[in-house]
This record gives C-alpha cells, structure tokens and sequence, in this order.
C-alpha cells in the first residue's frame, strides 16, 4: 500500500479528490501499448460523492480544496471498460457518512481510474 496526498475539488455536480496529472500518466504509462487504453478525460481522481446521491448541496463547500490522505495499492486492475486502482481513505468515508451516505460508493473500497477501453471522442491519448 502507498500512501499519497489528494486535494477536494467541490464540482458542480460531484465531489472529488483530486491527484496529480502526473500519477495517471504513470500508470498509464506501464500498461502494454498494444491493448490501446485512453486516457481519462479529467484529472486523475476518487469520486467521492455525486449530485444524485446527494442532492443536498449545502455543507458541500466546506469540503473545497481540503488535502486528505488516500492509501492505495499499487496493482492495476481492469474491468472490462476500465483500468483501475483500488484506494481507501479515512476523509473520504467521513465525508460520505456526513453526507448521510454509505461509507463506499459500490465496492468495499475507492478507486482511482487511470484510462479506459471506450471510444476516445476527446483525443486524449494513453
């Protein structure tokens, strides 16, 4: 597990943590051209909360460019449309518990995406 430090970006629509533009590339970079993966549209990050989970938006601010911590392990993963990191953060459930939310989205952890298998319409390569 490697820790790292993300930085809140309260969007219109979502909460998230953001990472470097560099830690995607990375990942990115150490999966085999051949298998043709894009690259996110958005900077490299964990959603921690979207609009339609909570509609709610009132203490969203106070979360605004807030540094946390995120654990992650360093084993890609793939899904089928998306090549993946699994991640865990403390700041990140307490947010979602604040929210009156589950502590994970889906899984029993976060994840970070690094690129996907869909079609690319923003020209971004991998």
């Amino acid at each position: 597990m490697i820790r790292i430090s993300a930085k809140i970006e309260v969007r219109e629509n979502s909460i998230v943590a953001n990472l470097s533009h560099d830690f995607g590339r990375y990942y990115l970079s150490l999966l085999p051209k051949y298998l043709k993966v894009n690259g996110q549209r958005y900077t490299p990050h964990i959603t921690i909360v979207r609009s339609f989970e909570c509609p709610n938006k009132t203490k969203w601010v106070s979360y605004n460019e807030q540094l946390i911590t995120v654990v992650y392990e360093p084993l890609i993963k793939f899904d089928g449309t998306y090549y993946f990191l699994d991640c865990y953060s403390e700041e990140i459930s307490r947010i979602r518990l604040e929210q009156g939310l589950e502590r994970y989205r889906m899984y029993e952890c976060y994840h970070i995406t690094i690129g996907n298998t869909k079609c690319n319409p923003y020209g971004i390569d991998g």
